[in-house]
């Protein structure tokens, strides 16, 4: 309309360093802020580290856009890095703390990180990995090491490398009245992520209830009921790197299900995510909510990714249409829930047309009680086009045979969804634990 102007006046970027730390140290500046061991820092002591810790990051020459790479568990200095780096105007990459030597240093690479913060722990993993880009001539990234804060921890800091830094000596260098680096708009970037699951912590009591998020497919019911027992509020979610976490939550009504009624992914989409819908990829229209008709999950939000990194065409693919293709494939129910059914690249056409969920195999075959874990693909058959084929690894102790396993899966699947043949033996994973490309599960970055 005439008259109206944008400007910086009226126009501040949203960011998590201005209503999340700015203000918490504002409004909550003598509340605790973290706790560690004997470490509690206040809000405004929190600021007032990210602070330096930017400050030092930009006389180390670290300009905007530049990537600082991360491997440390939860302790108070990746709390403040997550801050202090998009402070200075750069993006943070935190690393899973399960990556082995090889691939970290085909991260950093890829991420051509500048500077590396690593916790004790892990040193020698890191000094490994610079070894190996060392060997290929490329310029490693500086390494600051964070040593253990808690009084009773073990310092490693002699066994640094020369010209590297100790990070609380680090922060030592930095002004407490640096002028932090603000975004442009809210589409700067500030984290480069990549997909990873956590390793498993064991069991311990609860004091209070805790609410639990399972992503993906379901592992078996009697897993499910313990974990519920243990304290647990279990939700079942579908999500991504690429939506910032689940897009689709349900909580299933413990005691009251079986196998069959809790195979699909079902549920409201997140109240975070704009747009959330199941739609023909041809024609962009939305399917029929009758709960048969099959079509394409696509989302759109402000929270979504902004892109693949170094990956232009892997990224314009799944952004055409003004809507982000997930590349699974769902239905929707008539009253309005999403049921994912499948991968669109995993998903098995039988000779009459019918689409067989490898999802929906996988969950059964997990509920048999001597599997471990799981993967189902389509094998061509001559006579049927393609049949499922699944692959099985067992618990240990445990044997069965194949005609047991599709015996199994007679009594709670359709003929055509039943598994033609079984293949015993370990399933492939990579160095986080997670499940290679045979079982067709998404293994990228996103940029965001």
């Amino acid at each position: 309309m005439e008259g109206l102007v944008k400007c910086s006046a009226n126009r501040v970027p949203l960011s998590p360093i201005s209503f999340l730390l700015e203000r918490a140290a504002f409004v909550y500046g003598d509340k605790v802020s973290i706790v560690y061991g004997d470490t509690r820092y206040s809000w405004r002591e929190t600021r007032g580290r990210c602070i330096r810790l930017a400050s030092v990051l930009s006389q180390m020459g670290l300009n905007r856009g530049d990537v600082v790479a991360a491997l440390a568990p939860n302790i108070p200095a990746l709390y403040e890095l997550y801050f202090g780096v998009p402070m200075a105007g750069a993006v943070l990459s935190a690393l899973n703390t399960r990556i082995d030597p090889p691939m970290l240093a085909l991260l950093l690479q890829q991420l051509e990180a500048k500077i590396i913060c690593v916790d004790y722990q892990y040193l020698q993993i890191v000094l490994k990995a610079l070894e190996a880009i060392s060997a290929t001539k490329a310029k490693s990234p500086f390494l600051v090491v964070i040593d253990d804060s808690d009084p009773g921890g073990f310092s490693t800091t002699q066994e640094v490398p020369p010209c590297n830094l100790d990070y609380d000596r680090l922060l030592e260098m930095g002004k407490p009245d640096f002028e932090i680096v603000n975004p442009i708009d809210e589409c700067d970037s500030i984290t480069v992520n990549y997909t990873s699951e956590a390793p498993f912590a064991g069991h311990r009591p609860l004091p209070t209830k805790v609410d639990l998020v399972i992503p993906g497919a379901l592992p078996p019911i009697e897993i499910l009921d313990n974990v519920h027992k243990l304290g647990f509020n279990v939700s079942h979610a579908y999500g991504m790197t690429e939506s910032l976490g689940p897009v689709i939550v349900r909580s299933p009504e413990f005691g009251q299900y079986d196998c069959a009624s809790i195979k699909d992914h079902n549920g409201v989409h997140n109240v975070v995510m704009e747009g959330v819908d199941v739609k023909d990829p041809t024609t962009m229209r939305s399917v029929p909510a009758d709960g048969k008709t099959i079509g394409e999950v696509m989302l759109r939000s402000n929270t979504l990714m902004l892109g693949y990194l170094k990956n232009v065409q892997g990224t314009q693919a799944p952004f055409k249409n003004g809507w982000y293709s997930t590349r699974d494939l769902g239905v929707r129910d008539p009253n309005g829930h999403i049921r994912i059914k499948d991968r669109a690249v995993d998903v098995i056409f039988n000779c009459e047309g019918d689409a067989i969920s490898t999802l929906e195999i996988e969950v059964v075959l997990a509920s048999h009680p001597a599997v471990e874990a799981t993967a189902v693909v389509g094998r061509p058959d001559d006579r049927l086009g393609e049949r499922p084929c699944a692959f099985v690894k067992m618990k240990e102790g445990r044997t069965t045979s194949s005609q047991d396993i599709i015996e199994f899966c007679k009594v709670r699947l359709p003929n055509y969804m039943v598994p033609g043949s079984v293949v015993f033996g370990d399933l492939p994973v990579n160095s986080t634990g997670k499940r290679t490309e045979m079982c067709s599960q998404r293994e990228g970055q996103s940029h965001g």
